[in-house]
């Protein structure tokens, strides 16, 4: 797989991410930063390895 069709996939996971949680009451729009764990979001959302605190959304595997 290359780099580039890498890149969408996650770009994909991350817009996902960031959209659930824009709905969530737990974050703090202004900064998008999580009540409950207290990170960025923006940030965190790019961390394949990353979950949500309250099982909004989890882990995510790219395979090769």
């Amino acid at each position: 797989m290359s780099m580039e069709v890498k890149l969408k996939l996650k770009q994909q996971v991350v817009v996902g991410r960031l959209a659930i949680c824009s709905e969530c009451p737990e974050l703090i729009k202004k900064v998008y930063v999580c009540k409950k764990c207290g990170c960025f979001m923006h940030a965190k959302a790019w961390l394949m390895d990353a979950w949500c605190p309250i099982n909004k959304w989890g882990k995510a595997e790219i395979k090769e």
